[in-house]
């Protein structure tokens, strides 16, 4: 699966990756409320179910970064 492979490419070169679908998918689905009026693009309540979901995974990098000498992010 393309996918795949491009998840483990990006892992190999030291990316992190947040599956936000797992966790959002499924509210965008039952909730059009996250949809802007152009039904595309999220609202500003659907900008905050994907930030809640990429927020642990940011939140493990910095933590990560913030233990390393001279680390920025």
């Amino acid at each position: 699966m393309a996918t795949g492979n491009i998840c483990r490419a990006a892992l190999d070169a030291g990316a992190r990756v947040a599956d936000i679908g797992r966790t959002s998918v499924a509210g965008f689905a039952r909730d059009p409320s996250l949809f802007s009026n152009d039904w595309f693009h999220p609202s500003s309540a659907g900008y905050a179910v994907i930030a809640e979901a990429l927020a642990p995974t940011v939140k493990a990098v910095a933590a990560e970064c913030s233990g390393r000498s001279g680390a920025t992010l």
